[in-house]
């Protein structure tokens, strides 16, 4: 007697199993991107240097991770990066300005302890939470209105790209414990404001340089500051790093940062 076999596959179009697979990353990142920072900051009570960890491994295996799984048109990136890098400059350069002038000074760290934070929390933090946080979603703003008229693709491009955004950097500000309420409002802010490379050209490149460059800006002008770059940190001034053998003047290479 014949026995039915369940079909080994069934055919979808491999453009709808795409969009769904893209979509499905973006709303993880929303929800990866708000754990991350309750469970450390919340349920871990980790400083600025566990939570740096932390991110950078979680950040690095999402995005090998989404690169793997959703399998996104990178080519795509070499389109208008030129455009996208120029208005990055320009973008970075106003909200890094309205750092300065908005956001009170705050005492900061000198010698090699600012060289690392400038590397730790400008440079590294600055460039993963882009990547994440505006990368992510610019990509699978992309990839979901491919199939949108021409003449309105590039608008609903645009559109969707800010949506995600706006979505995934509020989700991740609100899982820090120092944000209750509208005192995330300044970050959430910078991190938007550097998305508009990407929402204009469709090309993350510009953020990314937006986004390190107010965080950059942020560490050497409020370093202390709890309205920026979370978790906060604060210096111990009292602290003097050992050499038994080195004039004082040459032992102390910077104050000691704590979280």
């Amino acid at each position: 007697m014949a026995v039915a076999l369940p079909p080994r596959h069934i055919d979808l179009d491999d453009r709808v199993v795409r969009r769904a697979i893209h979509l499905i990353w973006a709303c993880e990142a929303i929800l990866v991107f708000f754990a991350v920072p309750w469970i450390a900051t919340r349920s871990l009570g980790l400083g600025h240097r566990g939570y740096l960890a932390l991110h950078t491994v979680i950040a690095v295996l999402f995005l090998v991770a989404f690169v793997a799984t959703a399998e996104p048109d990178l080519g795509a990136l070499r389109r208008r990066w030129k455009q996208s890098v120029v208005l990055g400059v320009a973008v970075g350069a106003v909200v890094s300005a309205l750092v300065v002038v908005f956001v009170e000074p705050t005492h900061g760290v000198s010698g090699w302890s600012l060289a690392l934070a400038v590397a730790g929390r400008g440079v590294g933090l600055g460039l993963l939470s882009a990547a994440v946080l505006i990368g992510v979603p610019t990509v699978v703003a992309r990839e979901l209105t491919l199939d949108a008229p021409p003449r309105f693709r590039r608008l609903a491009r645009g559109f969707l790209t800010l949506v995600l955004v706006t979505a995934t950097v509020t989700a991740h500000h609100l899982g820090f414990e120092q944000y209750e309420g509208s005192e995330a409002m300044p970050a959430e802010a910078a991190s938007v404001a550097s998305s508009i490379p990407a929402v204009v050209t469709g090309n993350p490149a510009g953020a990314i340089i937006a986004h390190v460059s107010w965080h950059v800006t942020a560490t050497i002008h409020a370093f202390e500051t709890d309205v920026l770059i979370p978790p906060g940190v604060r210096i111990d001034r009292d602290y003097r790093p050992p050499g038994l053998f080195l004039a004082p003047e040459l032992s102390n290479f910077g104050d000691r940062i704590v979280g």
